[in-house]
Parts: structure tokens; C-alpha cells; sequence
């Protein structure tokens, strides 16, 4: 049997458990692992010639589908010259559009 002084000690102990379970619970929900991107922004931009696909699957408004596309377009034919390129991938100019904010510039070949 545990003494009325254990007995508090370990009711004070599991409350605190359960107040760090709690707090851990909320802080983890609301934020992201930091140092990790998961959006192209001005200060990240993909380069399409040397990206996989699960990069460019990062890209707003491609998906997937467009950047196992794009990296098969890439084997096939060889590095992209200019973005507009990707229209023969079939992306629409729409979409080019919505990417030059979030892909590099591209190099010279």
C-alpha cells in the first residue's frame, strides 16, 4: 500500500503527464516540422531540369500526374530550354503561368 505522500506524488505526476500529452497534442497540430518547405516560394523555387517528380509534386497546380509527365518528357528529350516548354508535356499556358513564380530560372544549356 502507498502512503498518503506517495500517493499525491504519483496523482501529481500523472496530471503532468497528461497536461504534456495535452500541450504536445495542441503544439503539434498547429505547426510544421521546422526548416522543412512544403510550398515553392520566392526564397524556394524548383529547378524543372533537375527536380523528381515528387518535387514538382509540389508545385501549385500540378499533381502527380503532371510531374511524372514532366520527368518522362526530360528522359526522353533532354533538358528543358525555356518553360513554355512544358506545353509539349501538355500543360496548359494557364498553368505555365501559375509556375513561373515557383520555378528557377532556367540555365543556358
Amino acid at each position: 500500500m502507498y502512503t498518503r505522500n506517495e500517493q499525491i506524488t504519483l496523482l501529481i505526476l500523472i496530471l503532468l503527464l497528461q497536461l504534456l500529452i495535452f500541450i504536445h497534442l495542441v503544439i503539434g497540430s498547429c505547426s510544421e516540422p521546422p526548416g522543412l518547405f512544403t510550398q515553392p516560394t520566392d526564397f524556394f523555387r524548383l529547378d524543372i531540369n533537375r527536380a523528381g517528380w515528387q518535387e514538382l509534386d509540389l508545385l501549385s497546380g500540378l499533381g502527380p500526374f503532371w510531374a511524372k509527365k514532366i520527368v518522362e518528357h526530360r528522359t526522353k528529350y533532354g533538358l528543358f530550354k525555356d518553360i513554355n516548354e512544358l506545353k509539349k508535356v501538355g500543360l496548359s499556358q494557364q498553368t505555365i503561368t501559375k509556375l513561373e513564380k515557383q520555378v528557377a530560372p532556367l540555365a543556358p544549356p
